[in-house]
């Protein structure tokens, strides 16, 4: 399932990058969040930044996809490789469960707006080989990227304002 999510913010693609990577944004990000996060890897190379993390969902699957996928919750390490250049980020998802039948992974950039401000956009892909419920799980999924990338634009207006 290919998917595509997009944002709109009145400001400057700089300021964005700048704005998403202040400690008030993080923390302001995690107050109810559905995901607790973990990081297990952060390593700056002049533009570039390198971080690992462990995702797991607070919301619990379907009962079917509980069944086949063996466990109660989405839980994943992701791997971020931004510059800070081109305001650019690839992204890659391994899974806890299934991990030889998910493949998950995509980019994130952030680019001028027409008439101004910016607009952040995520583009990636996410298959599930799952007989019967794969295209359940996918979906969940991108539900879920969803919801968390709209709270964040949600956190972002309310920092550009302050």
């Amino acid at each position: 399932m290919q998917f595509r999510i997009s944002h709109r913010f009145a400001c400057t693609p700089e300021r964005f990058w700048a704005l998403v990577r202040e400690p008030r944004y993080e923390a302001e990000l995690q107050r109810d969040s559905s995901f607790d996060v973990t990081v297990l890897q952060r390593e700056e190379q002049g533009s570039r930044l390198l971080e690992r993390f462990k995702v797991v969902s607070r919301t619990p699957l379907p009962a079917l996809a509980q069944r086949a996928a063996g466990v109660d919750r989405i839980t994943y390490e992701q791997e971020l490789n931004s510059d800070s250049v081109t305001r650019t980020a690839t992204w890659k998802v391994k899974t806890y469960f299934l991990s030889d039948k998910i493949r998950c992974g995509g980019t994130s950039r952030v680019i001028p707006g027409p008439g101004g401000g910016c607009e952040r956009v995520l583009e990636g892909e996410i298959t599930v080989g799952v007989a019967l419920v794969g295209g359940q799980i996918e979906k969940q999924i991108v539900d879920q990227l969803t919801a968390s990338y709209d709270k964040a634009a949600r956190v972002i207006e309310k920092l550009l304002k302050e």
